[in-house]
């Protein structure tokens, strides 16, 4: 018997909606001033993001997402890997050592995902451990956005990690129209891929 391993479930996953998720990486990287501290937490849409930063040599990045931390590994950006225990299909690190490492930084912008978004009132997480790490980073973020492709407007997750007035602005890709979207745009700073900076 074949057990699947997070690497390869992480695979599987980040292979759904890749357009729609790059769309909303190049997004939120325009959003990045210079010498900024940013969270990135697990996931395919923050791994996407970390790839449009590879070339930025002026950023502080903290991760609990190993992936993200080896593919920065080899630049010029500062990495910052947060330990903890490592979630078996996410590979996110979580528990009471994420969340402390976490408490010790201070970012101007955190980057985090979601799983799903059909509770209108805040973004949601498949577990608890990851809403707890979500929450550890909005905590301890200036600003914070949720990216999130719309096809999560249409699926429950059961912990929501944050009410939408704690959140600056939700990126979301250019099929977000929706009733469920409008109803989001009407609660939230809604952010449509790929945007323009003023």
């Amino acid at each position: 018997m074949l057990v699947e391993t997070s690497a390869s479930a992480y695979t599987k996953k980040s292979e759904k909606y890749i357009e729609a998720k790059k769309e909303i990486a190049r997004a939120a990287a325009r959003l990045i001033p210079e010498n900024s501290v940013i969270f990135m937490d697990a996931g395919s849409t923050s791994y996407q993001l970390a790839r449009q930063l590879i070339m930025r040599k002026d950023i502080v990045v903290a991760t609990n997402f190993s992936p993200i931390a080896e593919l920065m590994n080899g630049s010029e950006i500062k990495v910052i890997q947060i330990g903890g225990e490592v979630r078996h299909v996410s590979g996110a690190a979580t528990g009471m050592l994420a969340t402390y490492c976490i408490s010790r930084i201070h970012a101007d912008i955190a980057f985090l995902g979601a799983s799903g978004l059909s509770d209108a009132s805040g973004p949601c997480v498949e577990n608890f451990p990851e809403a707890e790490v979500k929450r550890a980073m909005i905590e301890n973020a200036e600003r914070v956005y949720v990216m999130a492709d719309s096809s999560k407007l249409h699926v429950r997750a059961i912990a929501r990690y944050a009410d939408w007035h704690e959140i600056t602005g939700l990126i979301m890709d250019s099929q977000w129209e929706t009733d469920q979207g409008r109803e989001l745009q009407k609660r939230v700073n809604l952010i449509i891929a790929p945007c323009e900076m003023e």
